[in-house]
């Protein structure tokens, strides 16, 4: 794959699916999600077992239960963690779902995103949270120059959560 997708694993019942730009990709397979969430990029800060990210990553939703990248935007209620990493600069990676998620950012540099290029298939270029329950819009920012990413080279590299949150 090149470019920007969207990638999605979703849990239910001791099974876990696997989307790539909504489509499901293979069989599900017989394991659980782990019930919270405490690393980004990396399953663990000292693991090496294959499990490290190498790329960007930008705009992470976290959903109590389990709800498929077509319906996001009827479970915003479920809500739990949203990370658009618009930061830019700095160590620490903000929670915009106002839920106090807050993450410290190891090893990682920050990526500027093209002027104009959404990596978001639902953003739909403007703002509103959900409202017409079409586009979600995380690709917005007051400031179009300031769309970020962060580039993960797969080498202990990571974002903190500080606790684990629940899912």
């Amino acid at each position: 794959l090149s470019g920007w997708h969207e990638v999605a694993a979703v849990s239910l019942d001791g099974v876990t699916e696997f989307y790539v730009d909504g489509v499901q990709v293979g069989n599900a397979v017989p394991h659980s999600l782990s019930s919270s969430f405490r690393y980004i990029g990396n399953y663990h800060p000292d693991y090496s077992g294959g499990c490290q990210w190498a790329g960007k990553i930008d705009n992470v939703f976290i959903y109590e239960g389990a709800v498929k990248p077509n319906e996001k935007h009827l479970f915003i209620d479920q809500l739990i963690a949203f990370y658009d990493f618009n930061e830019g600069t700095g160590n620490n990676l903000v929670d915009n779902s106002g839920n106090g998620n807050d993450g410290l950012i190891h090893q990682t540099s920050w990526n500027l995103i093209p002027d104009g290029l959404c990596e978001d298939l639902h953003a739909c270029n403007s703002y509103s949270y959900y409202l017409d329950n079409t586009c979600d819009y995380s690709c917005y920012s007051n400031d179009p120059s300031n769309q970020h990413a962060l580039l993960f080279d797969g080498y202990y590299d990571y974002v903190d959560l500080g606790r684990p949150v629940a899912m």
